[in-house]
């Protein structure tokens, strides 16, 4: 259900965000390249979720692994605390969502802005899971416990005292 509002909100962030649009009409373009913009929005949105996290996660000074095989996914090596994964967790949401709201408000051609949205509407759908997965580290890990990035989603793991 998340990831059909998040996408819901990015297709209706035309109007949300209306004075951001340009004045001119869109078909003052051929509606070949907003297509062609379009489909470039949705391959950076699919790409740039991963591997936006696994630079977070480099300059973090973490070493982490980009497996490739059946989608993007990364898997960090190093056990992380509870606020540090969840950062990991969340910044391709906070931050993907607010640079190309930042570059819907600072352009005005709609080549770009049709590249964006699209940008946005897949970046959102995608950052569901990530939102999901914050709310799981928050609800079920105390401070003391370490966390581990898998392929699969991650685990917890606690320290015993001896």
């Amino acid at each position: 259900m998340l990831p059909l509002f998040l996408m819901l909100f990015g297709l209706a962030s035309p109007w949300l965000f209306n004075r951001w649009m340009p004045i001119t009409p869109p078909d003052t373009y051929s509606y070949s390249a907003l297509f062609v913009s379009g489909a470039i929005g949705i391959v950076l949105g699919i790409y740039s979720h991963e591997y936006y996290r696994y630079l977070m996660t480099k300059l973090l000074g973490l070493e982490s692994i980009l497996h490739k095989e059946p989608g993007l996914r990364v898997m960090v090596k190093d056990y992380v605390v509870k606020w540090q994964a969840i950062s990991i967790t969340i910044a391709p949401f906070t931050d993907l969502t607010l640079i190309a709201l930042l570059i819907m408000a600072l352009t005005k051609s709609w080549l770009i802005i049709a590249g964006v949205i699209t940008f946005l509407t897949i970046n959102l759908m995608l950052s569901a899971k990530d939102i999901i997965t914050s709310i799981l580290i928050v609800r079920y890990t105390a401070s003391r416990e370490a966390i581990l990035f898998t392929k699969e989603g991650f685990q917890v793991w606690t320290a015993k005292d001896r």
